[in-house]
């Protein structure tokens, strides 16, 4: 339930999970849902509760000599750091962990940790450090179906991003079918996000609008509070340039969702930019440069490499309809 982002149907569960760990004294069952109660509760944005369930899972490990679940709680912890879109952070964390579980000998959840790392490494732009990491899992014939989907799909996605048609959009199908066989749905997301994000750059609209109304319908099947949020943006811009004001008012909706429950330099940033494409969709080409130029400043403080040149093209066009070709100039990536 986690994995399909169920987050209140999880915690309910969890909660009698852990009753039964409880009256059992199986301590590291209980460890492992406190760190999966943390997992859960990040996703609700309910952030000073989720490390306090997290660390309250590290402590039972490592008092009880329990490096499996050590593991898994430094790994989550680091997870912690991806909700509040500290992503420097969490490549930082991740790396302990993955530190930490080599020392102990935990190779499984190892993988996991490599995997979220994969994730932490293509969201700041580090796409070379994230295809060598996901080689470690992949080559590993013992790793577990879902590291190895978490893993594969990172490659897939850089490759068709820096332009390898011939076969980087045939992996990413096939890495794509594999999230959705293991329930990774935090990375679909993204999945579907690049496919769209490159059939507009090549002129296929039709199959972008397919993966973005796949994005919409993937989202609005889950309680997710932010992995949606890139593709939502993008889905946002795409809209406005093909004059569709329905769309564009999806856009808007699950924005306003997400933002009113999980308050963040990336959501807020989100949120403009998604105002911004609004603004100028109705005309207002004034409000549309302003909220943009925030959306810009905000994504360049979370430093998520690929929105911030997404949205400085974006930016870019706005000022260069506003009649300020030197500026445009200078933001254009």
């Amino acid at each position: 339930m986690t994995s399909r982002i169920r987050v209140r149907e999880a915690l309910a569960a969890l909660a009698l999970a852990r009753e039964a760990a409880e009256k059992a004294e199986h301590i590291g069952l209980r460890s492992e849902i406190l760190a999966l109660e943390g997992f859960v509760l990040a996703m609700m944005a309910k952030h000073d509760e989720a490390r306090a369930r997290v660390n309250s899972s590290l402590q039972l490990a490592l008092s009880n000599g329990l490096p499996m679940q050590a593991g898994t709680a430094y790994r989550i912890l680091a997870d912690l750091e991806d909700f509040k879109a500290d992503y420097s952070g969490a490549r930082d964390a991740q790396l302990y962990a993955i530190s930490f579980c080599r020392r102990q000998g935990s190779v499984s959840e190892e993988h996991l940790c490599l995997g979220c790392l994969g994730y932490a490494l293509f969201r700041t732009g580090q796409w070379s450090k994230a295809i060598e990491n996901a080689r470690k899992v992949l080559v590993n014939k013992d790793a577990l179906p879902a590291a190895r989907a978490a893993v594969a799909v990172v490659p897939a996605m850089i490759g068709v991003l820096r332009g390898e048609r011939r076969h980087a959009n045939a992996r990413l199908a096939a890495a794509l079918l594999q999230l959705r066989a293991n329930n990774v749905v935090t990375l679909e997301f993204f999945a579907l996000w690049v496919r769209a994000v490159m059939a507009d750059f090549e002129g296929n609209h039709p199959l972008a609008a397919e993966q973005y109304r796949e994005l919409f319908s993937l989202w609005h099947e889950t309680e997710d509070r932010m992995f949606a949020v890139p593709g939502v943006v993008s889905a946002a811009g795409f809209y406005a340039d093909r004059r569709d004001g329905a769309n564009l008012a999806v856009c808007c909706e699950i924005l306003s969702v997400i933002g009113q429950e999980n308050q963040n330099d990336e959501t807020r940033a989100a949120s403009r930019g998604v105002l911004a494409e609004t603004a100028w969709y109705h005309g207002d080409l004034k409000s549309a440069v302003a909220l943009m130029r925030e959306a810009v400043e905000g994504y360049d403080r979370v430093g998520t490499t690929l929105e911030m040149a997404f949205l400085r093209r974006r930016f870019a066009l706005m000022l260069a309809t506003s009649g300020q070709p030197r500026e445009a100039e200078e933001k254009t990536p």
